[in-house]
């Protein structure tokens, strides 16, 4: 008995040339999709090289430093950065300054510093081209926001704060924050409510001029664990002070936890430290971002915890295992 064969299903003429046109009208429906696609990535890419970003910032180390990271973020993206130093602009060709900025094709301003910001919000039209700023400290108070912009400010969160001087000094409970409160009440009550959640005390120190920090720190430093100083204005208004203030607590034996190198250098515990070009970094990936998203966000700036391993060792504290370990440890 032999095998028997499949039998030949013959397609129907009709029904043949009905599956033809619909595998037709599905490939050319994909190639117009797929044309679409490669249009619009090139129209990205025209955008990107003819509408660069115009980059305005002041001659501080800290704002050169991140205009370099920003630049470098936008290149190897395939943008282009135009950059503009205030200085080269006083008041009287500010004018200037505007022209130039406003003429070109630029598709966002980015303002590098306070003064640079402000300038940017104060003097550029917004629908020429997307105002960000980078490396402003409070932005709300600086620029006239309106809710709709984002950027790079210098604010790491006060609860972020407050857990990392928790974990870094674990043996520090009562923690003496220095400021004067027409500065930054708001500051010490926030601070304040996030440590009721754990087993922190935030105990204010207040002062209304910088000449009342002696009496204050020879009063108040034997009711504290550790000293925190914050920026602010009448406290933090000089070297010379911020040094005194930190010889004086070591003298008593009570770490100081600061807010950049200088205070690392100074003799302070621990010091939240922002690496400049990281932070230029950051503002160009946000800039990447709102352009392939249309997402305008303002992350949290980067920082390292920097831990001052002579002074844990002078005072003889205890130094938390989140502090030895990671970004905790100082360059």
């Amino acid at each position: 008995m032999g095998i028997p064969k499949t039998p030949f299903v013959q397609i129907p003429q009709e029904a043949s040339a009905r599956f033809n046109r619909r595998a037709l009208i599905r490939l050319l429906a994909f190639s117009c999709a797929l044309f679409s696609v490669l249009h619009a990535a090139s129209i990205r890419a025209d955008e990107v090289s003819s509408a660069p970003v115009a980059v305005l910032y002041t001659l501080n180390r800290p704002f050169v430093e991140a205009v370099e990271g920003l630049s470098r973020v936008i290149k190897t993206a395939g943008g282009k950065t135009e950059a503009f130093a205030l200085e080269d602009y006083p008041e009287k060709r500010r004018s200037i300054l505007k022209e130039k900025m406003t003429q070109q094709p630029f598709g966002f301003y980015v303002g590098v510093g306070p003064q640079a910001a402000r300038f940017i919000w104060d003097e550029l039209d917004p629908v020429k081209a997307r105002p960000i700023y980078s490396m402003v400290l409070n932005p709300e108070k600086v620029l006239s926001l309106t809710g709709n912009e984002c950027g790079v400010s210098l604010n790491i969160p006060i609860s972020t704060q407050v857990e990392r001087i928790s974990a870094g000094l674990p043996g520090a409970k009562r923690i003496g924050l220095l400021f004067d409160p027409l500065n930054n009440d708001p500051f010490f009550i926030q601070a304040g409510k996030i440590a009721e959640g754990s087993d922190l005390r935030i105990i204010p120190l207040r002062v209304t001029s910088s000449r009342e920090i002696p009496t204050v720190l020879e009063t108040r430093l034997k009711d504290i664990d550790a000293l925190w100083l914050i920026t602010d204005s009448t406290v933090t208004i000089s070297e010379s002070i911020i040094q005194f203030i930190i010889e004086t607590a070591l003298l008593n034996r009570v770490p100081v936890i600061g807010y950049n190198s200088f205070f690392y250098e100074s003799g302070a515990a621990l010091s939240f430290v922002f690496d400049y070009q990281e932070l230029g970094e950051q503002t160009g990936e946000l800039i990447t971002e709102l352009f392939d998203t249309g997402v305008c966000s303002s992350p949290d700036p980067k920082f390292s915890l920097w831990v001052n391993r002579k002074t844990i060792q002078r005072l003889d504290i205890l130094l938390g295992e989140e502090a030895v370990m990671g970004d905790g440890a100082a360059p």
